[in-house]
């Protein structure tokens, strides 16, 4: 099984904004597994993941950054590891459309990761019923997010939908969420990936 992955923002230096985004039910959140693996783990923990939806839309640090999305809770493996290592998977929508006239696609990447990952690693961390069973190994944050010229573009009509996974360890998660590592440090432990293949992000830039 793969993986198949309101308010305003105004971040001034890459010149983007943000628009209202509705919230889904948690029952339209979480995916419908096809795998017997994947219909076990939701028996198990369908609670748990309401709870966590729950307090992923109930965040104040997350409020108007972040949407989960239609069958935006799964369970899978990353492609090309082992076939046991699975994920708790986040697909969501990071309202922010960028200027590409002055942001490159590995800078709005790690923007939009930087205004993120951290607030949802603590949530996430709550739940340590998470990865009870061992062949959960972490979460995969696939985060979504637009882009276009603003000059030709004025009224971000032909935005241009961008997205990134990141396959966090679980260990490099809950370091992270305790502050024990930075985000520098949490990308250097994990993977991110997209149609261009696997890449490194660089946060320097986008961290006060």
């Amino acid at each position: 099984m793969r993986l198949v992955l309101s308010t305003t923002l105004c971040v001034a230096a890459t010149g983007c904004y943000s628009t209202h985004i509705a919230r889904h039910s948690a029952e339209a959140i979480i995916w419908t597994p096809r795998t017997v693996y994947g219909r076990a783990v939701l028996k198990k923990l369908h609670d748990d993941f309401v709870q966590l939806i729950q307090d992923i839309q109930a965040s104040p640090e997350l409020r108007g950054r972040v949407m989960l999305k239609r069958n935006g809770l799964m369970v899978g493996n990353r492609p090309e590891s082992k076939p046991d290592a699975n994920y708790i998977g986040l697909y969501l929508t990071y309202p922010v459309t960028y200027n590409t006239l002055q942001t490159s696609y590995l800078f709005r990447a790690a923007s939009s990761y930087s205004q993120t990952l951290f607030p949802l690693s603590k949530i996430i961390c709550r739940h340590p019923a998470l990865f009870e069973d061992k062949r959960i190994v972490g979460v995969c944050i696939r985060l979504e997010w637009k882009a276009t010229n603003f000059v030709s573009d004025k009224y971000r009509l032909s935005a241009k939908t961008e997205v990134m996974n990141a396959w966090i360890p679980r260990e490099a998660l809950e370091d992270f969420a305790t502050t024990r590592i930075s985000i520098q440090e949490l990308g250097r432990r994990s993977v991110f990936t997209s149609s261009l293949g696997r890449t490194e992000l660089d946060f320097m830039e986008t961290v006060p």
